[in-house]
């Protein structure tokens, strides 16, 4: 989350002003792929998630569909790079960490008690 929190603040840092220009033209739209460059399966993802939490997740192994998913995914973020000097350094495993000990110290207690006991249909 930090990595991509500095990519945000970056590009707020280098936008134009908001707003028409005298002459009626808008700033122009930029849009940033922010992320990770490493590629990483949902099922790995899950496993780093587990050790953090101290839980086994139930998996429900499906087939993949023909359409709308891939097997693993990453940013290419060569366009942040090279505008933003955008260089995420923050790895899976030490982001999932501290997601970990966040939510761990949220919901301590009931305060999650309805998350906690949600049970997919």
């Amino acid at each position: 989350i930090s990595d991509v929190v500095a990519g945000v603040v970056a590009a707020l840092e280098t936008s134009e002003i908001s707003g028409k220009k005298p002459d009626g033209a808008k700033p122009a739209v930029r849009l940033f792929n922010l992320g990770n460059t490493h590629p990483v399966t949902v099922s790995d993802f899950v496993s780093v998630l587990e050790k953090h939490l101290g839980k086994t997740a139930i998996r429900e192994y499906v087939p993949m569909p023909k359409t709308g998913d891939v097997p693993f995914t990453h940013a290419d973020v060569s366009r942040a790079a090279s505008e933003l000097g955008y260089a995420p350094h923050t790895s899976l495993d030490e982001g999932l960490r501290k997601f970990a000990e966040w939510y761990l110290d949220f919901c301590a207690g009931s305060a999650c008690a309805e998350i906690q006991a949600y049970k997919p249909s």
